[in-house]
């Protein structure tokens, strides 16, 4: 008898990266193989042990925070990856790809939100959108002068 399996891993259960990354989900396959009373479980040939999902704890840092142009800036650049981009705040889950509801999210000066990319360029994605915090308060200081 052969199945295959997907076992997910939560946050707690993972290492804190240096980068400040929290692990979300990892699914990984497992080939199981049941004869009589004994099982053995293999990782899967191929099988894609990465994680898929990453989370970061940012901060908005220009004074104005995400208005219209910011957040157009910052929805491009989401969509511009194959991972779906995620926006959490004060409990609410905002799409990062959705020039509606990255404006819904109220992303104030200082606000404290959580990033989330899940798919194959999470983590790409994550550098890029958290980068951007610091480029908006540079652009925004580059304004002024």
């Amino acid at each position: 008898m052969e199945h295959t399996q997907t076992i997910p891993a939560t946050a707690a259960d993972l290492p804190r990266s240096a980068a400040g990354y929290t692990l979300g989900l990892v699914a990984r396959h497992f080939k199981t193989f049941a004869q009589g009373n004994e099982s053995i479980a293999l990782a899967e040939e191929g099988a894609n042990l990465q994680p898929m999902v990453l989370e970061r704890e940012v901060r908005v840092l220009n004074k104005l925070g995400l208005h219209a142009r910011p957040a157009a800036e910052f929805v491009r650049a989401a969509r511009s990856y194959k991972c779906t981009v995620t926006i959490l705040k004060n409990g609410g889950t905002y799409s990062g790809s959705s020039i509606l509801d990255v404006l819904s999210a109220n992303l104030d000066c200082g606000s404290a939100l959580t990033l989330r990319a899940d798919g194959p360029d999470a983590e790409q994605a994550i550098e890029r959108l958290a980068g951007l915090m610091v480029e908006f308060l540079r652009q925004e200081e580059g304004e002024g002068h």
